[in-house]
């Protein structure tokens, strides 16, 4: 509608931009266009089609010739600013004349030194988006129906793009145009984006409290997936998956934004999105479908559903219900599957498997084991003649620090026990009545998800559709809000990064990880395993072998280096083959490690000694493609078990000490070694430096490995007049020396 030269003319009515009815449409949610009487207009330039823009945003307001130079150029206008704006204006008229008569007056001359234009509400898409959209929320409370219908108007004349955001508007001819560094537009562009935003996610609200929660979710999720750190978009559909019945899509989406939010940007998800999630757990009735959503008499809530559909799988009786609290009322779908063998619920005495199929037979009390008791995976168990260890305290008391985590980390070299302490520790719980104990396998992505996922289904919250990371993401939160004590073993980890999304951040469980690697020490209480003490090695080959000599047995745990995987494996040989500590120690000293330490048949460990030690070699070399970390381990292996200075390692380097650095905390990291209590040290376990010698003989490079160990000695050498003076540094070269020549004593490759 054209307008009178005194102002605005009021519209009858809101009709869509395209309507033969009306004359004038400018468009500046998409593209900028103006139609007059159907025909395209022509406007200019960038910097003309900016002009005009500006003039919307004013909504009928002057704007000043200096303002608008400001806006376009900023701090650095061009001298003839004040004329290319008469020029634009004057150009915009003329085209504006041109299409339609007496259009001219949209754009009235120059006056009190600004311009502005006179169009009606009617005539500019975004004055009637705003206009829709004002209406609509005056009806929001009142008449919701009539609300969503002007909201989607209002929405649609956004020309959206194809998930159903604002495409690429507003302005989108101008984004990469000759004006797309103007500060303005970069202001104003996402300004009215987020007024698009706010009538759509009112719009969403307004419809979920209507019912549509079904129809809403393909709409949701395409939005959802187009800007995944949207949280409130992804409430949103957060709600309407779960009043769909569908509570582990809704527990997945929040893990995801969560993971996503961490992941790019560094912080966690909004206290709203938080307290929504925690009101999915607790089944808030609030969140339930409102009473229109089905006919009275016919709608169940989702946990109504939850109940209902455990009831018809159970009976009236839920073997569930004893079990703690779980994350989302699915516990019926969880009980229908067939349960994982590892898996034992202790329900007065019923197996799991009795559990599933709804055996209802009255069974004896197990009296070992608490009702309600969960125990999950395969817990090792005790071993003949196991020695209990100090640090079984250590875990004990930090179970009792009473921290909001309690994260234990146990490390130490392969070998050395580390699974048995936890092993022993879980038994321990188990006894003790904890109600929940998961053991798992994290030496790998697929052991660690598959058992978590056991875990989850043993707790009641395992995905129904079988994804076992969406498990093992569930379990996380079932456990951060959690009461009841419980244990989660993570056995055999060798990632942090791969362990740390489905560590829970708070809760009554405590978490004990075994590894190799320190790095996991980050993650809380860091509990230090070594070598057996030389009294509980003698106790232990006393108890496996039967033998009486102390002295034989001494020699044997020297030459062992006290490793608990080793003397096993040991006293199994010498048991096994009724030998004498000297006759195996002869034949120890004659026959590769690989040979004579041989896996022990229907054990625990599943590997030899020297393939669990040269594990963590492996590892630590394949870190370093520099091959620094394998010399320093070769070199180590040869020289004193006592120990190699620091400064002489430095040689392999180079001289780059940033790069030995590196290497030295690499191989601590991997407990491959070990500082001395001054910090001047390096050591390495005696077994393993044989194993890591034998290793070199079978592939030829122990001459070389001979000869690098030398190399770093030769500096350290010192003039004979000062060999008294210098009678601590001699001694320790001398032992270096010797050291190496037994290492090479006899390997034929020797010249």
């Amino acid at each position: 509608m054209l307008p009178t030269s005194e102002g605005f003319m009021t519209s009858p009515g809101l009709e869509p931009p395209g309507s033969p009815d009306r004359p004038v449409e400018i468009r500046v949610l998409g593209a900028v266009t103006v139609r007059l009487a159907g025909q395209h207009i022509p406007l200019g330039d960038a910097k003309h089609r900016l002009m005009l823009v500006m003039l919307v945003a004013a909504e009928g307001r002057q704007i000043s010739t200096a303002q608008l130079i400001s806006q376009i150029w900023g701090d650095d206008p061009p001298r003839t600013a004040p004329d290319l704006i008469y020029s634009y204006a004057s150009d915009l008229r003329g085209n504006l004349a041109r299409g339609l008569e007496g259009a001219a007056r949209m754009l009235p001359r120059h006056h009190g030194g600004g311009y502005r234009l006179v169009v009606g509400r009617s005539d500019v898409d975004l004055y009637m988006f705003r206009d829709l959209s004002s209406r609509a929320r005056s009806l929001a409370g009142t008449d919701p129906g009539q609300a969503v219908a002007l909201w989607r108007q209002a929405l649609a004349l956004w020309g959206t793009g194809t998930r159903g955001d604002p495409g690429d508007g507003p302005f989108t001819d101008l984004t990469a145009s000759a004006v797309a560094d103007c500060q303005w537009l970069k202001d104003y562009r996402p300004a009215l984006r987020e007024e698009y935003r706010a009538a759509l996610i009112a719009c969403f609200e307004t419809e979920l409290r209507l019912g549509e929660h079904e129809r809403l979710i393909p709409e949701l999720a395409d939005l959802a997936a187009a800007d995944p750190l949207d949280e409130r978009i992804a409430g949103l559909l957060m709600i309407a998956y779960y009043r769909s019945g569908r509570p582990a899509r809704a527990t997945r989406l929040y893990q995801s934004t969560r993971e996503r939010l961490s992941t790019d940007l560094g912080v966690e998800p909004s206290q709203q999105l938080k307290e929504l999630y925690q009101r999915f757990l607790n089944q808030d009735p609030s969140l339930d479908p409102p009473e229109r959503a089905a006919p009275q008499g016919e709608r169940m809530t989702v946990s109504a559903m939850s109940a209902s559909r455990s009831k018809k799988l159970k009976g009236d009786a839920d073997p569930l219900s004893q079990r703690p609290e779980y994350l989302v009322g699915r516990a019926g779908e969880v009980a229908s599957e067939r349960p994982d063998p590892q898996v034992r619920n202790h329900e007065g005495g019923r197996s799991a498997d009795d559990l599933a199929d709804g055996d209802d037979r009255d069974g004896g009390a197990n009296p070992n084991v608490p009702d309600g008791q969960v125990i999950v995976g395969e817990i090792p168990r005790e071993p003949p003649a196991f020695v209990r260890r100090e640090t079984l305290a250590q875990l004990a008391d930090a179970a009792r620090s009473g921290q909001a985590a309690v994260v234990c980390a146990v490390t130490g070299l392969r070998g050395v026990g580390k699974t048995q302490l936890a092993a022993a520790y879980a038994r321990d719980r188990i006894a003790r009545g904890c109600r929940l104990v998961g053991w798992v396998n994290a030496e790998s992505r697929d052991s660690l998800l598959g058992d978590l996922a056991r875990v989850a289904k043993a707790a009641g919250v395992a995905d129904p559709e079988g994804d076992s990371a969406e498990s093992a993401r569930r379990l996380r939160d079932h456990l951060t809000v959690r009461a009841s004590e419980s244990l989660l073993v993570l056995d055999n980890a060798a990632d942090p990064d791969l362990l740390r999304p489905f560590l829970p951040a708070a809760g009554s469980t405590q978490v004990v990880i075994t590894s190799t690697s320190r790095a996991f020490t980050e993650f809380g209480t860091p509990v230090d395993i070594s070598e057996f003490s030389r009294d509980e090695s003698l106790g232990y080959l006393a108890t496996r072998t039967g033998l009486s000599d102390r002295d034989g047995a001494a020699a044997v745990a020297e030459e062992l280096g006290d490793l608990p995987l080793g003397l096993a494996q040991a006293s199994a040989v010498i048991a096994g083959q009724r030998m004498t500590y000297r006759e195996y120690l002869q034949r120890l000293r004659q026959v590769p490690v690989a040979r004579l330490l041989g896996r022990l048949p229907g054990g625990d460990y599943p590997r030899a000694t020297a393939a669990a030690l040269l594990l963590n070699v492996a590892a630590a070399e394949a870190e370093d493609l520099s091959g620094l970390t394998g010399r320093l381990l070769r070199v180590v292996a040869v020289l004193s078990a006592e120990g190699a200075h620091r400064r002489m390692v430095d040689g392999l380097s180079s001289g780059d000490q940033t790069a030995m650095g590196a290497a030295l905390q690499r191989c601590a990291d991997q407990s491959l070694l070990t500082w001395s209590v001054t910090g001047e040290y390096v050591i390495m376990h005696r077994l393993l430096s044989r194993v890591i010698r034998e290793r070199d003989k079978a592939s030829g490079q122990l001459a070389a490995t001979r000869q690098m160990a030398m190399d770093l000695l030769e500096p350290q050498l010192h003039p004979v007049d000062q060999a008294w003076a210098r009678r601590e540094d001699g001694a320790e070269l001398a032992s270096h020396i010797e050291a190496i020549w037994q290492a090479v004593a006899g390997d034929p490759a020797q010249p």
